[in-house]
């Protein structure tokens, strides 16, 4: 494939430089990225507590439990996808993967915590703690890859990081927050799935008048 080299794109006040790429269909875009950006983002941290009955069987945990269970993963996490949530569950009893029975006694306590409003559900497939703040988290360090996928990356959490870019930035072209925001998630290369990703929630602020083109620039609406 052909790689094609940019100008500097800046997180920040440029000091020095670093590579990042972008996956373009036939061909790979470089980009100079300044290597002193804003503040970096918290660790993402993964819930991981002793399993509180082993003499259950996961398949077997009663619903009520499971939902104890899952809240606190929840409040770790969180917001987290619920397909997260069972890897996370299962990987606390020890077991490599979760089949059909498994994946139902999860869900039935995700419905539990719900229904007692220990959790909500923040975005179609993800889960916060009522109230609970959301911080944008660097995932260069996870254990469980799937937290690296595109699709696990919280639409709230992406929102968050976006403001958080635009205001530090006083507004940014789209494809500075593209890799901006790319960077707080600590990804160092930029997929065309994550680039949509990214890309989809910009748009969605834009058309709820969270965010406004100025000229080749998005900035706040408000601002």
């Amino acid at each position: 494939r052909s790689i094609w080299v940019t100008g500097v794109q800046t997180c920040a006040l440029p000091i020095s430089v670093d590579f990042d790429s972008v996956e373009r269909g036939e061909f790979v875009e470089v980009s100079l990225v300044s290597a002193e950006t804003s503040p970096p983002a918290d660790k993402y941290h993964e819930a991981n507590f002793s399993t509180p009955h082993t003499s259950y069987e996961l398949h077997q945990v009663p619903s009520g439990l499971m939902a104890s269970i899952v809240q606190r993963v929840v409040q770790v996490e969180g917001p987290v996808h619920r397909a997260e949530v069972v890897v996370r569950v299962r990987s606390i009893w020890g077991l490599q993967r979760a089949g059909g029975r498994i994946q139902a006694a999860v869900d039935a306590g995700i419905a539990h915590a719900i229904a007692q409003n220990k959790v909500e559900i923040a975005d179609r497939h993800f889960l916060s703690i009522p109230g609970q703040e959301i911080r944008v988290r660097d995932r260069s360090e996870v254990t469980s890859l799937t937290l690296r996928r595109p699709d696990y990356l919280p639409p709230p959490e992406i929102d968050t990081a976006l403001r958080l870019t635009i205001t530090e930035n006083l507004g940014a072209s789209l494809e500075e927050l593209v890799l901006c925001v790319s960077r707080k998630f600590g990804y160092r290369s930029t997929s065309l799935q994550l680039r949509e990703v990214i890309e989809d929630r910009v748009h969605r602020l834009i058309e709820a008048g969270s965010f406004q083109w100025r000229g080749e620039h998005i900035a706040m609406a408000n601002g």
